[in-house]
């Protein structure tokens, strides 16, 4: 157990030449002790040394004594939570831990408090779109438990986080998924911080939903392509068509298409490391087919495509689905999932298909099968109608 005391005391022997003591925090941890300035200076006889309090009436004004009173209450208060922070994760503490706590008010015992100062990290180092969710994450957290302390992330608290997500929100399974993934991140890093607790998603597990796999069939994919050769379209429109088809020949993400240049092209194939597994730094090599080439000029320089953000690309995806007479709901990453199910039913090889598509795990992979399989078994019980 640490012996954390402290005390507001007056450096009489700072006085200054207008007669103005200055306030400091007296600390003693395990029996060493520090003073730390509070930036506040009085008249020596506004003190009352007895109690530490400082006094009406005595060349300070009501707010200035009020707001000096309100400043001495939450040095201690926040001693306490120093204090209270090592007794929760029984550690001994140093004098020097507690003082850097103190004046830079780098721990706290509150998760919350935690993960704001967290999302400074992220926002240096994580993509828009990442910063985006971890932020959603703590928002819906911050709801359900706004003054959570880190003894109370226990496996009871996460369940009952996933029930008030499943009642409070209209989130699909993934998406609650993702929350809790974004969630488990945050208490790994303030563990990593120091907060010496266990993290409760060891115990609680959030299975990661299989998504559904919407594709074009190749009649959809025809209408498309004839949308985009009839150059009615408006020149925006035209090259997210353009970005959208190259995609369903070739697989890529809408990450990579916005990044690939000619430079990447290398004897008909492209050369890239794919942006959502850069840190794994494989490149992956995908052969440009007759089909894809119809939509780049082999001879270009600098970046390939050149069109606007993910989200404003979806939004034009759904008026030009419209206009091709295309009924399902298109999003960017129904060309990849087009680009897989065809080169399948087309007889390619399971195991090249993984090194297209960059997948890790051949499992990855495998849901394209299963796609084709439930395709199949749809397509039989049309027969039934007959």
């Amino acid at each position: 157990m640490n012996r954390l005391t402290s005390k507001v005391i007056l450096r009489t022997e700072a006085t200054n030449k207008l007669g103005m003591a200055p306030l400091a925090l007296r600390i003693s941890v395990n029996r060493k002790t520090t003073v730390l300035p509070l930036y506040i200076k009085i008249p020596p006889e506004a003190w009352r040394h007895a109690d530490s309090m400082v006094l009406y009436g005595k060349g300070l004004q009501k707010n200035e004594v009020d707001q000096i009173r309100d400043t001495i209450t939450r040095a201690y208060d926040s001693v306490n939570t120093i204090r209270h922070h090592y007794n929760m994760i029984d550690r001994l503490a140093t004098l020097d831990q507690v003082r850097e706590e103190f004046l830079q008010g780098k721990k706290t015992n509150s998760f919350i408090e935690f993960c704001k100062k967290h999302m400074n990290h992220v926002r240096n180092t994580c993509e828009k779109g990442t910063q985006k969710s971890i932020q959603n994450a703590i928002n819906k957290f911050s709801r359900f438990a706004p003054k959570v302390t880190f003894h109370e992330l226990d496996v009871k608290l996460i369940a009952r986080f996933d029930a008030f997500l499943k009642k409070n929100y209209v989130l699909s399974p993934a998406t609650i998924w993702k929350h809790h993934k974004d969630i488990k991140m945050l208490i790994n890093a303030s563990i990593s911080n120091g907060s010496g607790i266990k993290n409760p998603y060891e115990q609680f597990k959030v299975s990661r939903p299989t998504g559904t796999r919407d594709f074009l069939n190749r009649e959809e994919l025809e209408k498309f392509i004839k949308l985009y050769d009839s150059n009615t379209l408006k020149p925006d429109d035209q090259e997210i068509l353009r970005c959208f088809l190259f995609s369903c020949k070739t697989g890529l993400r809408i990450s990579d298409i916005l990044k690939i240049e000619y430079n990447d092209i290398v004897e008909d194939q492209l050369v890239f490391v794919p942006h959502k597994t850069r840190k794994a730094g494989r490149h992956i090599r995908v052969p440009l087919s007759e089909g894809a080439k119809k939509f780049i000029n082999l001879t270009g320089e600098g970046l390939i495509f050149k069109t606007l953000a993910p989200v404003n690309i979806n939004r034009h995806l759904k008026t030009l689905a419209m206009l091709a007479g295309i009924t399902k709901t298109i999003t960017f990453h129904v060309a990849r999932h087009t680009f897989a199910v065809t080169f399948l039913e087309s007889g390619g090889m399971l195991q090249v298909l993984q090194k297209l598509m960059g997948h890790g795990k051949i499992e990855t992979t495998m849901v394209y099968v299963h796609v084709i399989n439930s395709d199949l078994r749809d397509q039989i019980k049309l027969m039934d109608a007959v």
